[in-house]
């Protein structure tokens, strides 16, 4: 069986996302905001997709909105974690 992979580009997420044009990630607002698109794309994905996060193009992460996309996908997406 061949392994499907796509790559979501945060930067193009944050540009449909956001009105402010920023390319810096901050506040828990903003990550949830991220976080919520990020689970609407993959539920269109095949199951045993692979999907990589690229963080090109973006400035600045802070510690509020790395917890609202990250640790939350994680924890959704493998809630045994």
């Amino acid at each position: 069986m061949e392994q499907l992979y796509n790559i979501y580009q945060i930067k193009h997420i944050m540009a449909t996302c956001l009105t402010n044009g920023s390319s810096n990630l901050v506040t828990r607002e903003t990550g949830k905001k991220i976080r919520e698109a990020i689970e609407g794309m993959l539920e269109k994905e095949l199951d045993g997709t692979v999907v990589t996060l690229d963080f090109d193009g973006i400035g600045i992460i802070d510690y509020s909105c790395a917890d609202e996309i990250i640790a939350k996908l994680i924890t959704r997406l493998n809630p045994s974690s």
